[in-house]
């Protein structure tokens, strides 16, 4: 069995908590109606310039070039992952709208919906709208049609050309109209996938951790870049296609920030209790995306923010929310991880590591 490099896994939890504190810095705002402190507002630009399109790219580092695709892996991890969440959303929405007495079926329905266009945020373009989105589990369905699309394009003589096209045309049909499954964020996101291949094609990260020069210059580089699209950051959302208004430094910054997060991985991987529970949390990951988009559809937050926000005030919420929720969602996924055969399908590379000794038998 390959082993595992802990780092990758360092930058992944890092990623997965920036998206559930960036989601409860927004859910924090919607409800509470008041405007981000300065604190928060540059937490929520960090956050947004880099964290999807951290697993975007280190799922393409990952990828083998001219492999073909694997339909029953990217299935059980990406489809049926979705799936269950969105079943799980359905159900417990029904079960809340009835202790709420609110009509069941219109609750099933939303979700039906939700999870048929697999949107992770509301979407309207004046003359497409897309009312219900189901949340973070977008990235599954846009994951499966990057790899998807990333295979297909291996087998052109010139799999750059596709994948630009790719790009574009899902970043521009996506100004204007939202296909169902999340295809056009696939498309989109493709190019990241795809530049994370070349990016291990390039040697980056080796590069990253040499005691050169070169490697300082590159460290200065990418943190300069990641910074500039900090600073510039309006909106950008691979989840809806949005860029913003400065698409280049979106694109750029989102690189140059997953590559420093990388870098920093590995200087954390030398810090033994800190490296051990990030990459624990990294290597949970996928569930803890599902859990997350499962508390966030389902759990009442208005009133725990309400009442948060009544205990510590408006500069404090975030904070609490933020620590609350994440202590919530991870006791739920070590919950899901004892779970027998549902186990296996949040957890991929856990429950492969735990088959190995009796496979060497």
């Amino acid at each position: 069995m390959t082993k595992r490099i802990q780092y990758f896994d360092i930058a992944r939890g890092i990623g997965i908590i920036c998206v559930v504190l960036s989601h409860t810095l927004l859910d924090s705002q919607r409800i509470d109606g008041l405007p981000f402190g300065v604190a928060a507002t540059w937490i929520f630009r960090i956050c947004f310039s880099f964290h999807m399109p951290l697993f975007f790219i280190l799922s393409g580092y990952f990828m083998r070039p001219n492999r073909k695709f694997r339909w029953r892996k990217e299935s059980d991890e990406l489809l049926a992952t979705y799936a269950l969440s969105s079943v799980a959303v359905i159900i417990l929405s029904a079960i809340r709208e009835g202790i709420n007495h609110r009509s069941v079926l219109d609750g099933i329905r939303k979700w039906v919906v939700a999870a048929f266009y697999g949107s992770g945020a509301g979407f309207s373009s004046g003359t497409w709208e897309v009312k219900y989105p189901i949340g973070a589990t977008w990235f599954l369905l846009a994951l499966f049609w990057a790899h998807l699309i990333i295979s297909l394009a291996d087998k052109t003589p010139m799999p750059w050309m596709i994948i630009l096209v790719s790009f574009l045309v899902g970043y521009t049909l996506g100004q204007h109209i939202w296909l169902p499954f999340s295809l056009l964020s696939g498309m989109s996101a493709s190019l990241f996938v795809y530049i994370g291949r070349m990016i291990r094609q390039a040697d980056s990260v080796t590069k990253l951790q040499s005691k050169s020069i070169s490697s300082l210059i590159m460290w200065i580089l990418l943190i300069l870049v990641w910074f500039i699209a900090i600073i510039r950051f309006d909106e950008f959302g691979l989840a809806t296609n949005r860029l913003g208004g400065h698409p280049a430094w979106s694109i750029a910054g989102a690189i140059a920030g997953t590559m420093t997060v990388v870098g920093i991985s590995i200087l954390i991987d030398y810090v033994p209790k800190v490296s051990e529970v990030l990459s624990l949390i990294g290597r949970g990951s996928l569930a803890l995306l599902c859990i997350h988009m499962v508390e966030m559809n389902v759990f009442p937050w208005a009133r725990m923010i309400t009442a948060l926000d009544v205990m510590f005030g408006h500069r404090m919420l975030w904070m609490m929310f933020f620590a609350i929720r994440l202590i919530m969602d991870l006791i739920l996924v070590i919950c899901l991880y004892h779970i027998p055969v549902v186990n296996a399908i949040f957890f991929p590379s856990l429950q492969k590591e735990l088959n190995e000794p009796s496979r060497s038998k």
